[in-house]
């Protein structure tokens, strides 16, 4: 797999989408990237990566929102809870550490739910499977370039 931070700029550049690439020290919660990128946790993106019975997906969430995996069992018609991938499989999926996932993840053929309320913030600040590293663009730009599926996921 292509390194997720390459393939996240070549992906905007190609598409034409305003964006702003920071760097700063290492963070692992969406407290730290709150704090290093000056923002509210609100438009910090959350992206998990889930294994269901369905297979690997990942959940865009509100960096200060907590997933209700109850949800997702229901949307996604599985018997079983989906439980949080492992660091070996987050590496095998998506290209990157644990903390680090990117809510481009159709980028490395998954499929994305995005929490709806997220969806009413103006732009998204995420880590792109760098912990030194924030790219913030609109949430428009990413609603159209990804076209997640927007289901209240969040408790």
């Amino acid at each position: 797999m292509q390194n997720p931070l390459e393939m996240i700029k070549e992906l905007l550049d190609q598409e034409s989408v305003e964006y702003e690439l920071l760097e700063h020290d290492p963070v692992h919660t969406s407290e730290e990237a709150a704090k290093v990128r000056g923002g509210s946790p609100q438009t910090g993106a959350k992206s998990l990566l889930l294994k269901s019975e369905a297979g690997f997906l990942t959940v865009v969430l509100q960096g200060d929102a907590r997933l209700d995996s109850k949800k997702v069992t229901k949307y996604l018609g599985v018997s079983r809870n989906p439980r949080f991938a492992t660091p070996e499989e987050v590496q095998q999926q998506m290209g990157c550490q644990v903390g680090a996932c990117y809510p481009l993840a159709h980028l490395a053929g998954l499929r994305t739910i995005i929490d709806q309320p997220f969806t009413q913030q103006e732009y998204m600040s995420f880590n792109p499977g760098v912990h030194d590293k924030t790219i913030t663009m609109s949430l428009r730009d990413y609603m159209e370039l990804t076209r997640p599926e927007v289901v209240q996921v969040s408790q």
